[in-house]
C-alpha cells in the first residue's frame, strides 16, 4: 500500500488516494500544464516510481542540489555531468534547467515580454481557433502524430504547445525539418511555466545554430532533411566502428529479414525514445539529450543494441524488430546497466564525429515542394464584421503565396452615416494598397456575409469593365464557398462614381451597390460558376450593414 508512505495516521486512505496524494506532495511540476492521469499510465506504478524518486534524492540530495545552483558553470561542472548520468530527481527539474539555460530570475519581466511577442504574433486571432493549421516542423500534420506517447500534456498544455510553437516559427522561419522540437517543447511544459518553455526552447534552437563546428556531434537540433539524415547515417558508421562484432552480427541478421536499420535509428532519434522506455527513464534520457547534445542518444541507443543482439537475432520478420526491441526495453529490471553500457566507452575524435554522409534511402514522408505553408491571419484592425472562424475561413481559401500575408483596412463604410464610392476608390488609389492584393467584405441585415478577393485594388473606370489577373467570389454565411471566374468573359468589374458592378452574367450581377454602399442586388452569376451570394434564394436585392475593404501584403 501507497498509504506506508504518510504513516499510520492515514493508512484509511485507499490505494488511488494514496497515489494521487503522494505525487501531488512529491512531483512539483510547476506548471497546470501535465496530466497526471497520462503520466500514471508511463510510470509502471505510481509507487515504483516514487521508490526510484526517494533513491535518486539520497543520491543527489538537496545539498548537492543547491552546490550546483551555486556553481558558476553547471555545464562544465563534474558532479553535474555525474548527476545527470545518474539521474536528477524529478522535483528539481525546474530548478536544474534554470540555472543551465539562465532563464531570467524577473518571472514578470519574462511573463511581460511573452506575452508582448504573443499580441505581435497573435494579433487578433485567438489561437485556440487555429486547430490543427500548427507548424510541427516534421512530417506529420496533427499533435497526436508528432508526439505520440510523449503527450504528457493536458488540454491547457496542448494549446501552451501549439502557440509556443507559432511563436518558434516566427522567430525561425527558416526551419524546415525538425521533428525532435514539439516533442522537447510538450516536456517542457510539464516543468516549467509557458513563458519558460518559451525562453528555453528558444535558448536550444539559438545554440544549436551557433555550433561552431558541425564535424562533432555536440548539438540538439538539426533542422533540415539532409542534417537530420547525416545524424543518423552518423550514427550508424559510429556503431559500426565502436562495435563492430556486435554491429556484424546485427546487420547480418537485419539484412537477412530484410529490415532497414536506419529505420530503427529514426524511430529511436526521433522520438527520445518515447515508446521504449517508462516516464523515469525517460524523464533521464531527456535531461541527458539536454545537456550533452545528440551523441547522449548515441549512447542509449548503443547501450539497447549491445545488451539485446542475443534476442534480436532470434527475430524472425523485420515487422517485429522495432516491437520487439521496445517491448524488451520495458522488461529491463536494472536501467543502471543500460546507462552503465552507454557510458563505458569514451567518445573518442573519430566516433564522435559528425560525417557528411546522407541516408539516402530514408524517406521522413515529407516533401519540401508540397510541404503546408502555415500562417497565422493579421487584420491591423479588428474587424467588425469577421469573427475569428470567419477570418480562417477565408484564409484557408487564399492562394498559398497570400496566405502569409497581413490585412491592412482600406476602406469600411461604418464610421459615418453611410460609406462613399468615390472615397474608397481614392483610398484604393494609395501607393500603400494600389500595388497588393484586396479583399472586400459585406455583412447584411440578414446575417449573410460575402465578398470578393482581386489582385488589385478596385479601379475607377468611367465607362468601361475591366477585368483582372486573378479574381474570385466566396461566401463567409451561412456557409463557406468559392467561386471562381468560370469563362472568358470581360464583364468582371466596373467601377463608377455611382456604383461598383462584379460579374455582369446573364442574369444580372454577381454584386451591385449603390454610391452609399447601403444598397445592393446580387443575382446567380454564371461568370462566377454560378455563384449564388443571398442565402434567400428568392431575393435578389439586400442592405449592407457593414462594409470592409483590406489590401493583403
Amino acid at each position: 500500500m501507497l498509504s506506508y508512505f504518510f504513516g499510520s495516521s492515514n493508512n484509511n486512505l485507499s490505494e488511488e488516494e494514496a497515489e494521487n496524494r503522494l505525487l501531488a506532495e512529491k512531483w512539483y511540476t510547476y506548471s497546470s500544464f501535465a496530466s497526471f492521469d497520462k503520466l500514471k499510465i508511463s510510470m509502471k506504478t505510481p509507487k515504483t516510481f516514487m521508490e526510484y524518486q526517494l533513491e535518486l534524492e539520497k543520491y543527489t540530495p538537496i545539498n548537492t542540489i543547491n552546490y550546483l545552483l551555486e556553481a558558476d558553470d553547471i555545464f562544465t561542472n563534474k558532479s553535474f555531468r555525474k548527476a545527470t548520468r545518474k539521474g536528477i530527481p524529478i522535483h528539481y527539474t525546474r530548478q536544474i534547467l534554470g540555472k543551465m539555460y539562465q532563464i531570467p530570475n524577473n518571472e514578470i519581466n519574462l511573463k511581460t515580454a511573452y506575452l508582448n511577442y504573443f499580441k505581435k504574433v497573435f494579433k487578433n486571432i485567438d489561437p485556440i481557433n487555429l486547430g490543427e493549421n500548427v507548424p510541427y516542423f516534421s512530417s506529420y500534420y496533427t499533435l497526436n502524430e508528432n508526439l505520440g506517447s510523449l503527450n504528457y500534456l493536458n488540454n491547457q498544455g496542448i494549446i501552451a504547445l501549439k502557440e509556443i510553437l507559432w511563436l518558434v516559427y516566427y522567430d525561425f522561419p527558416k526551419i524546415e525539418f525538425c521533428p525532435l522540437i514539439p516533442k522537447v517543447i510538450s516536456f517542457l511544459l510539464i516543468f516549467c511555466k509557458k513563458e519558460e518553455t518559451y525562453f528555453l526552447i528558444k535558448t536550444l534552437i539559438v545554440i544549436s545554430m551557433k555550433e561552431k563546428s558541425d564535424e562533432f556531434i555536440r548539438f540538439q537540433f538539426k533542422f533540415t532533411i539532409s542534417e537530420n539524415k547525416k545524424i543518423l547515417q552518423s550514427f550508424i558508421d559510429s556503431f559500426n566502428e565502436i562495435s563492430k562484432y556486435t554491429s556484424k552480427v546485427l546487420y547480418s541478421k537485419l539484412h537477412k529479414i530484410n529490415f532497414k536499420f536506419e529505420n530503427l535509428i529514426e524511430d529511436m532519434f526521433l522520438t527520445l525514445f518515447a515508446d521504449y522506455f517508462n516516464f523515469t527513464i525517460q524523464h533521464k534520457i531527456f535531461f541527458l539529450f539536454i545537456h550533452e547534445g545528440v551523441k547522449a542518444l548515441y549512447r542509449i541507443a548503443y547501450a539497447i543494441l549491445k545488451l539485446l543482439v542475443d534476442d534480436i537475432i532470434n527475430i524472425k520478420t523485420a515487422e517485429e524488430v522495432i516491437p520487439f526491441i521496445k517491448q524488451k526495453c520495458k522488461e529491463l529490471k536494472n536501467y543502471d546497466t543500460l546507462f552503465e553500457t552507454g557510458y563505458n566507452y569514451g567518445l573518442t575524435r573519430y566516433n564522435n564525429k559528425y560525417d557528411t554522409k546522407i541516408v539516402s534511402n530514408l524517406d521522413f514522408k515529407w516533401n519540401v515542394l508540397s510541404s503546408p505553408i502555415y500562417y497565422i491571419p493579421t487584420f491591423d484592425i479588428e474587424s467588425n464584421i469577421l469573427q475569428d472562424k470567419d477570418i480562417l475561413n477565408i484564409w484557408c481559401l487564399l492562394p498559398e503565396v497570400i496566405k502569409k500575408c497581413n490585412a491592412n483596412l482600406i476602406y469600411k463604410s461604418y464610421t459615418t452615416d453611410m460609406g462613399d464610392l468615390e472615397n474608397m476608390y481614392e483610398r484604393c488609389k494609395l501607393p500603400e494598397f494600389s500595388l497588393f492584393y484586396c479583399i472586400m467584405f459585406i455583412l447584411t441585415t440578414d446575417k449573410d456575409l460575402f465578398g470578393i478577393l482581386l489582385s488589385k485594388p478596385f479601379n475607377i473606370v468611367e465607362s468601361n469593365f475591366y477585368k483582372p489577373n486573378y479574381a474570385f467570389l466566396f461566401t463567409l454565411s451561412p456557409e463557406t464557398k468559392l467561386y471562381e471566374v468560370s469563362t472568358d468573359s470581360d464583364y468582371i468589374l466596373l467601377c463608377k462614381k455611382d456604383k461598383l458592378v462584379i460579374g455582369l452574367g446573364k442574369n444580372g450581377p454577381a454584386i451591385e451597390l449603390n454610391k452609399s454602399l447601403s444598397l445592393g442586388v446580387s443575382y446567380k452569376c454564371d461568370i462566377f460558376s454560378d455563384s449564388e451570394l443571398l442565402s434567400n434564394t428568392q431575393k435578389t436585392d439586400f442592405i449592407v450593414d457593414k462594409f470592409e475593404l483590406y489590401s493583403i501584403s
